[in-house]
Order: C-alpha cells, then sequence, then structure tokens
C-alpha cells in the first residue's frame, strides 16, 4: 500500500502514522518524533516509525514524498 503527498512551501502539521518507508522524490522537509529529527531531502529514502510526528517543510521549497507499508502488516491490524 501506498500514498502520494505533496506539501506546498512553509507548511507545518502534525499528524500519527504506521511504521513504512518514506521516498522523498522532489523538496525537502523535517520530520521529528518526539526528540528524533531527520532531516529528508529529495532522492533520500528513510523508515519511519510508527507513533505521532511533526512535519516542517522549509520556506525556500516544498516537498512531494511516497509512503509505503506492507500489505500483511496492515491488513493484520483490520482483522
Amino acid at each position: 500500500m501506498a500514498g502520494l503527498k505533496k506539501y506546498e512551501a512553509g507548511t507545518t502539521f502534525d499528524g500519527s502514522m504506521r511504521a513504512g518507508e518514506c521516498f522523498v522524490l522532489s523538496g525537502s522537509f523535517r520530520i521529528a518524533f518526539g526528540a528524533q529529527v531527520v532531516q529528508l531531502a529529495a532522492g533520500d529514502v528513510a523508515t519511519l516509525p510508527e507513533g505521532g510526528y511533526r512535519v516542517v517543510v522549509p520556506h525556500e521549497s516544498g516537498a512531494v514524498y511516497l509512503m509505503a507499508w506492507a500489505l500483511p502488516k496492515l491488513s493484520a491490524a483490520f482483522r
């Protein structure tokens, strides 16, 4: 399962997510999981943990990224 996300420059938001792979297609952003902060830019791939997060997209550019999750793990959650 996958989801494409696009955010304008200067966007900041909070959310909650399942653990998954993040593929940054363009731009850059910073994502914080509590005290752990990860800076990602175009071409980066990162395994992100489950839980609450905060994303900050810099004022200089937007960001486009793809999040991917393993279907077996997700389908088990819905049983």
